[in-house]
């Protein structure tokens, strides 16, 4: 008992610890944005697609060329945060993650889908390791990188999970259009963090 006592007090301390790391907070957050944005919209892209008069059983290759651009932005946004620093290459990335969805939402012809969807994949869960890279750039030498992750992962797993049943219940009300509209809007959300974790001197 007083083992385990002590791990959670332990626990706590910790948490606290890395909340009070501004950076750390700020990283958090839009990561937490990225997640309930982007990780999963591959559920509903296909239900975007019948919708548009895409069979169900097609919609499945187009998601193959999304998640094409998804590994594709991995490598490509990881090499141009870089160079121009990981905050920035988020914002443009959220941005242009925003646009492409709501393009996709009225957009109309195979090809011009195929190219919407993959260069959505770069800009949607490309951004993964940028966020993780400006995790590990707020912590000082002394800081756990095993607990910052851990409680990195944790917000951020749980706000893709939260996210699902949101989206469902938002297409069932609204129609599957809706499901993109407040993604492109919540993506945006990332834009503030990211500017904060910029302003403090960070890339």
């Amino acid at each position: 008992m007083r083992d385990e006592l002590r791990a959670a007090v332990r626990a706590k301390i910790l948490l606290y610890a890395l909340l009070n790391i501004q950076n750390f907070r700020y990283a958090t957050l839009a990561g937490i944005a990225d997640s309930f944005s982007s990780a999963s919209l591959y559920i509903f892209i296909p239900f975007l697609l019948t919708a548009k008069g895409i069979p169900l059983a097609n919609t499945l290759y187009f998601n193959v060329i999304f998640f094409a651009g998804y590994m594709a932005g991995r490598l490509f946004l990881g090499r141009t945060s870089d160079r121009f620093g990981a905050p920035r290459t988020l914002i443009v990335s959220e941005v242009l993650m925003a646009a492409l969805i709501l393009v996709l939402t009225v957009a109309a012809g195979i090809a011009a889908i195929v190219c919407i969807l993959f260069l959505l994949g770069i800009f949607t869960r490309g951004t993964s390791p940028i966020v993780r890279a400006m995790v590990a750039n707020s912590l000082a030498e002394q800081s756990s990188f095993h607990d910052a992750f851990s409680t990195y992962s944790f917000a951020s797993r749980g706000s893709s999970a939260v996210c699902r049943p949101i989206y469902g219940s938002l297409a069932a009300c609204s129609g599957i259009a809706s499901v993109f509209y407040l993604a492109a809007a919540v993506s945006l959300l990332a834009l503030y963090p990211a500017a904060r974790y910029t302003q403090n001197g960070l890339s």
